[in-house]
């Protein structure tokens, strides 16, 4: 009896210390919330400290967000969101720790989720994938863009695939079945992992990009209601844009003249007014002439809207021969990597009927012995 006695005073007394800690954690989001939500650009906060920045994190307050896109703080840490909210240098315990470091250990789900994907590109809004882009693009050219991420949720590495034309994009992923539908081997052909085409949102995240925006150039603040209003108007990406107007330069000279330009916007996007065509000369001219290409770059769509995912390789073949020493150190490392890829050659090209890493359709008439 004693016993169960003793077990109710400890569960009332953990009760009330819960209530404790439930009051007073609602008394200092009363506190810090609307003192925060004071900020504004022009305003700043007094009395700002360490308390403060990691309550801001910890809830997700809105004014974190404005923190985070604010390019003279490079580091994103506590300490720079302190200078950032109060003006002024503020000294913290840590000066390294980032706001989104202290965001993704929040005990609410909404703030970890946002801290997680912040900064990485979702394919589409109906998806629940995130890839953080890392490092260098390690292909570019007109028809696509290859770069390495890592997958928010499962830390695994891969390889996206930025693709400017739709129907390479399908047939590269028909490419990759055999006639009974069954997948290609992934010990022979590298497997695509994920296949979107990308929203709106993912195309300007990708557009604003250093490493894959393919050209396309942020819109300046005085053009970006304009942009807006043509986002719908202006369906093609900015290589179809400019492929399309260059056909108006006669001369080759990378401008086209007003009567030209009108021409060609009137039969490229119908639903463009002769007002916002008119703005746009405004906006473009440079002594009576549009520089075509400008234009592409600012109001075309991005110009890699399709992406597949597939895992990215442990290694560069150029680099692990060159760096590793292997040529004309390690012979049997040699033969055993050219026997590798030569059954992967062979698997392409007489099972599949295939050739090159692009899987393309192998010629009928070309002989094995043509492939090697």
């Amino acid at each position: 009896m004693e016993a169960i006695q003793s077990t109710k005073n400890t569960s009332v007394h953990s009760v009330a210390h819960d209530e404790d800690v439930l009051r007073e954690e609602v008394s200092v989001f009363f506190k810090l919330w609307p003192k925060l939500s004071t900020w504004s650009s022009t305003t700043t906060l007094s009395g700002t400290d360490e308390k403060l920045a990691r309550f801001a994190a910890e809830y997700g307050h809105p004014t974190v967000a404005k923190f985070l896109t604010d390019q003279r703080f490079k580091g994103k840490t506590l300490k720079e969101f302190l200078h950032f909210a109060s003006g002024s240098p503020v000294e913290v315990g840590d000066d390294k720790q980032t706001m989104l470091e202290i965001a993704v250990a929040s005990k609410f789900p909404g703030v970890k989720t946002w801290a997680q994907s912040y900064g990485t590109l979702r394919p589409r809004k109906d998806c629940d994938v995130f890839y953080r882009i890392i490092g260098l693009k390690v292909h570019g050219s007109e028809t696509c863009i290859v770069i390495f991420a890592e997958n928010v949720h499962t830390k695994d590495r891969v390889a996206l695939k930025l693709m400017a034309n739709e129907d390479e994009w399908q047939r590269e992923k028909k490419m990759r079945l055999m006639d009974d539908g069954q997948t290609l081997d992934p010990a022979h052909v590298v497997d695509i992992l994920a296949d979107f085409a990308l929203d709106d949102e993912a195309m300007d995240f990708c557009a604003n990009h250093e490493e894959v925006n393919g050209g396309s150039k942020p819109v300046p603040e005085e053009l970006s209601e304009l942009k807006a209003a043509l986002s719908t108007a202006i369906p093609i990406t900015s290589l179809e844009l400019e492929s399309k107007l260059k056909a108006f330069d006669e001369d080759k000279s990378g401008t086209i003249d007003h009567t030209e330009f009108k021409n060609g916007m009137r039969g490229l996007a119908p639903k463009v007014t002769d007002d916002q065509i008119r703005e746009l000369i405004i906006a473009f001219d440079q002594d009576g002439v549009i520089c075509y290409q400008q234009f592409a770059q600012l109001f075309g769509r991005y110009a890699y809207p399709y992406m597949i995912a597939m895992p990215a390789a442990a290694m560069d073949l150029t680099y692990e021969l060159s760096h590793s020493r292997l040529a004309g150190n390690d012979l049997d490392a040699v033969v055993d990597i050219m026997r590798q890829i030569g059954e992967h050659a062979m698997y392409m090209h007489e099972t599949l009927g295939r050739i090159h890493g692009d899987l393309k359709p192998r010629p009928q008439h070309t002989s094995s012995s043509d492939c090697f």
